[in-house]
């Protein structure tokens, strides 16, 4: 009875462990759709600009400066994305972190699905990850 209880409560608390890494992944892929959703909208509203002004051609014209700026909103949201990444999933932060300071990749690799499988820069054996 003892065996059990104990069976249930581990089984229990890795429910809530993968119950807890879906609703971590949910608000991953949210902020991201929102982060994608304000980085491209400038750019369909100028979109839809363009084809009025086509149709009639008394519309006022968008200032290049704008022009300008809408066109670099698009790659910004792939600037953000890996900052984004790395806030959010600890396997990568902590791989991230690695890099910068030259330290050496644990012998272990991570048990995350995220893990970069086989595409290290270094031999997984502990040796540095830079070069000397």
């Amino acid at each position: 009875s003892q065996h059990d209880d104990r069976t249930k409560r581990l089984s229990r608390r890795n429910s809530n462990l993968g119950q807890e890494k879906k609703n971590s992944a949910t608000i991953t892929v949210l902020i991201l759709t929102g982060v994608y959703i304000v980085f491209n909208i400038p750019f369909c509203f100028l979109v839809i600009i363009y084809v009025i002004q086509t149709f009639n051609p008394t519309f006022s014209y968008v200032h290049t400066a704008v022009q300008s700026w809408i066109f670099y909103t698009i790659p910004l949201n792939s600037t953000v994305n890996p900052w984004i990444y790395m806030v959010r999933i600890k396997d990568i932060r902590e791989y991230m972190i690695r890099v910068v300071r030259c330290q050496p990749e644990p012998v272990k690799p991570p048990q995350s699905q995220m893990s970069l499988r086989g595409q290290s820069s270094s031999n997984r054996d502990g040796r540095s990850i830079c070069p000397k």
